[in-house]
């Protein structure tokens, strides 16, 4: 009896699997999936296996979001010029992101007196599921001194948001039986529009005993931790 409850949990597991994977990767696109799975198996045999060769994949993903965790690395620092330019470069990036466009000092909208109502306008271009751009803006307040104007400039250039109507979240939400971290981890991009910190992301992984050889926690962990 014992044997035949393992059978049907074990066989009901690797069909909430399948079914995951098949309605994430029909919303995120063929295009998408194509370069998704390209970085994804890069990362693994020429990342993760080569700084863990000792360990196995699953032990190699245990690994690494310990050091994360623990600020022991920083992920970028894995990654090489060409895997990184190729990410870049992708249709994949704009469905993840909404990328800066022009950042100017302007009016804002809320009014802040240190600044006699001025602020760093960062101007936004997204990329909508049906491959329309749409434009959206965030405001960057500062000190009313040079220096804080500079360093919010930059920090404004190099800043981006999530794409809240892209392809990568909507194929998320797109997944129907969705497990406790996932509909947390949705809930959070919405709520902040942002993804979360590699370290924050590397310790809930670990404290709430996520399997690291689930399809959509592997891809989680390649966009949010590696490809942030």
């Amino acid at each position: 009896m014992k044997k035949i409850k393992l059978c049907i949990a074990l066989l009901f597991c690797a069909l909430t699997i399948h079914s995951q994977q098949k309605e994430f990767e029909e919303i995120l696109g063929k295009q998408n999936v194509k370069i998704l799975n390209f970085l994804l198996q890069d990362f693994e045999e020429n990342i993760l296996k080569k700084r863990y060769p000792r360990l196995s994949l699953q032990d190699g993903y245990h690994k690494l979001i310990t050091e994360v965790s623990e600020e022991k690395l920083l992920p970028k620092e894995l990654l090489s010029k060409k895997m990184k330019n190729t990410f870049d470069k992708s249709i994949l990036k704009k469905q993840i992101y909404c990328l800066t466009d022009t950042v100017f000092v302007g009016n804002s909208r809320h009014g802040v007196k240190k600044t006699k109502g001025k602020a760093i306008i960062a101007s936004y271009k997204c990329l909508n599921p049906n491959g329309r751009i749409i434009n959206t803006r965030a405001e960057f307040y500062f000190n009313d001194n040079k220096k804080s104007i500079n360093e919010t400039l930059s920090f404004a250039k190099n800043s981006s948001q999530v794409n809240l109507t892209g392809k990568y979240l909507k194929a998320l939400k797109g997944v129907k039986i969705k497990s406790q971290f996932l509909k947390k981890y949705i809930e959070f991009i919405e709520n902040t529009g942002d993804l979360r910190h590699p370290s924050t992301l590397s310790i809930i992984l670990t404290r709430e005993n996520i399997k690291l050889d689930n399809f959509l926690i592997k891809r989680i962990i390649l966009l949010n931790i590696i490809y942030t």
